[in-house]
């Protein structure tokens, strides 16, 4: 195995705007491999984003700035910098950021889905 890890800087992802363009909900990809696939989400301030529901991949959300609802099939939840949450397949999640600044975490999908794959890499 040439390089068994990867290094990323999330805070040139939190600082760059250009990366994330979208002024309401952007995704930007972090990272991506046959095992797991990383992607900064950021929700302004009164939007909402809702996932597509994941069959057969576990996420988590890891919160880096900012406090949102998020939502898990009919259960919710506040989320806060630090806060990790864990998904099991096949639930309905979206979030909601109902705060004063954007809302931003790293999403991880793992293992990604084949169509997640297939954007990453079209």
């Amino acid at each position: 195995m040439a390089n068994p890890y990867q290094i990323y800087d999330i805070g040139r992802f939190l600082s760059d705007r250009d990366l994330v363009p979208d002024p309401h909900a952007s995704v930007a990809n972090v990272s991506s491999s046959p095992f797991s696939l990383t992607r900064l989400i950021r929700i302004a301030v009164d939007a909402t984003y809702a996932f597509e529901q994941a069959l057969h991949e576990e996420r988590c959300l890891l919160v880096l700035e900012g406090a949102a609802t998020v939502t898990v099939d009919q259960a919710r939840q506040t989320l806060g910098p630090g806060h990790l949450m864990t998904i099991e397949p096949g639930a309905k999640v979206s979030v909601s950021n109902e705060g004063t600044k954007i809302w931003s975490a790293l999403w991880i999908e793992s293992p990604p889905s084949k169509e997640a794959l297939a954007d990453e890499n079209p």
